[in-house]
């Protein structure tokens, strides 16, 4: 198992020495703050710039005046998680009060509204004032619990009396006690429960307008402790992860439900999907966020009809990748050969890592060899394919031709989101996942081609 210490931030990673460090270390997760010492800069190859993404959003909240809405868009995999715990990790230095909502964590991925969000964000401001001994006055938590009174919900009450009598004598956080008792029953409701979560917001929507003044007012009060402990900053929300959700249900949090969402009197980062942004359901955000944070991919190869190796971006990948783990672990060119098939997209080369290594130690290798990665690029390249409609092939096949430039359509769109299709930094061009190519060259008669085409 990989090693591990650990220190008061929690348990820190450390470099993969063996095939069964590798599935540890390069499991789907973003770093967290305190494995920064495994964080490799990669802005440079993504858009140019000397500076990371996490600083640029960063920079923008120390110097706005206002509440700051900002998107950070990106595809899924790309790295925006990662970036979104390194933002987290500066805010909290610099003591602003921070919370995230992980969608995949805490979230249905198929079915949530903007008020499983809104009872989410309550509930983890809540849980930062406990943790950080915050005094928050009895009235704020007690309009929480007067907006909270519904049928449904006192039955959580009745349930919970018993619990509640148990809570400190003061007053404050016996209500402190009783608020954060009741969203966690909420949220795990909304998440988790079948036919109670409709009844549960068809409840809650008519509070909106109370709890959206609580919620307020709560962020105001957070902000006034914190400054009075010393510290400077307000409270930020991250919202991370949409990417991971059905697409219908995101693009109506984004569409119709927007408003909701800035109305919460703070500073908010929400990772969007770039398909979403990218397609024209998505106009209205440009008027209600502020201009966007993009994070490019990060480009293995080039736009050329030979499709050429893009070293920059290749070298970087790797420097990531032997951060994390010894060069002794794989065998010549394969490491290499891992992150070209995995087109710039992390999350799907840490899955091609992982998988190889796992091949290669059931084949008692010491090392992820040729054969363990090729068994793999060709499982998940037909696990990929298989994602994409018989009616999105006619879109697939100009693209496949070389024709890197992007159409605006709904079937792009489709496309972007199942990560079949990616778009790179530059002048913005499109291409299909390298396995997906790789698939229809072994496969050319799946979209009607004749032969593969000559690379």
């Amino acid at each position: 198992m990989v090693k591990i210490s650990v220190c008061k931030e929690g348990i820190k990673m450390k470099k993969a020495e063996n095939l069964s460090d590798i599935v540890n270390v390069f499991s789907p997760k973003p770093l967290k703050a305190e494995d920064n010492a495994f964080y490799q800069k990669t802005a440079v190859v993504r858009s140019g710039e000397n500076y990371e993404c996490h600083s640029s959003i960063l920079t923008k909240i120390n110097q706005s005046d206002g509440n700051l809405h900002l998107l950070l868009i990106g595809h899924g995999g790309c790295g925006k998680s990662t970036e979104l715990r390194m933002l987290a990790g500066d805010l909290k230095k610099n003591g602003s009060p921070t919370v995230i909502i992980e969608a995949l964590d805490d979230l249905s991925l198929n079915d949530f509204t903007y008020i499983d969000i809104f009872m989410l964000i309550v509930k983890k401001l809540i849980e930062y004032a406990d943790s950080n001994k915050l005094a928050v006055p009895g009235k704020i938590l007690e309009a929480f619990e007067a907006a909270l009174s519904t049928k449904t919900i006192d039955k959580y009450k009745q349930r919970d009396a018993s619990v509640a009598a148990k809570a400190e004598a003061n007053a404050a956080s016996s209500i402190l006690a009783n608020v954060l008792g009741l969203l966690i029953n909420i949220t795990a409701s909304l998440k988790l429960g079948s036919g109670i979560k409709e009844e549960l917001r068809r409840e809650i929507k008519p509070m909106m307008t109370e709890i959206t003044i609580a919620v307020n007012a709560l962020i105001n009060e957070i902000n006034n402790l914190t400054n009075k402990n010393g510290k400077n900053g307000r409270v930020v929300i991250i919202i991370d992860g949409l990417e991971k959700c059905h697409y219908e249900t995101v693009k109506k949090l984004f569409v119709d439900d927007v408003t909701a969402i800035k109305s919460i009197d703070t500073h908010i980062v929400i990772s969007c999907p770039i398909a979403l942004y990218r397609s024209p359901d998505a106009s209205i955000l440009l008027n209600c966020f502020d201009l966007p944070e993009e994070m490019p991919m990060i480009k293995t190869h080039n736009s050329d009809k030979d499709i050429t190796p893009y070293t920059e971006g290749i070298s970087v990948i790797k420097d990531l990748i032997l951060k994390r783990a010894d060069e002794s672990l794989f065998e010549d060119d394969v490491l290499e050969e891992i992150i070209k098939m995995g087109g710039g997209n992390l999350r799907d080369t840490f899955l091609l890592l992982t998988n190889s290594a796992h091949i290669a130690r059931m084949n008692e290798k010491v090392k992820i060899d040729k054969e363990s990665s090729e068994r793999t690029f060709k499982k998940y390249a037909f696990d990929l394919f298989i994602r994409v409609r018989a009616d999105l092939y006619a879109y697939i096949k100009p693209i496949y031709e070389r024709s890197h430039n992007p159409v605006n359509s709904p079937e792009l769109t489709q496309l972007l989101y199942a990560c079949v299709v990616f778009e790179y930094n530059g002048e913005r061009w499109v291409d299909l996942h390298p396995l997906i190519r790789r698939y229809i060259d072994n496969n050319p008669e799946v979209i009607g081609c004749e032969k593969p085409t000559p690379l």
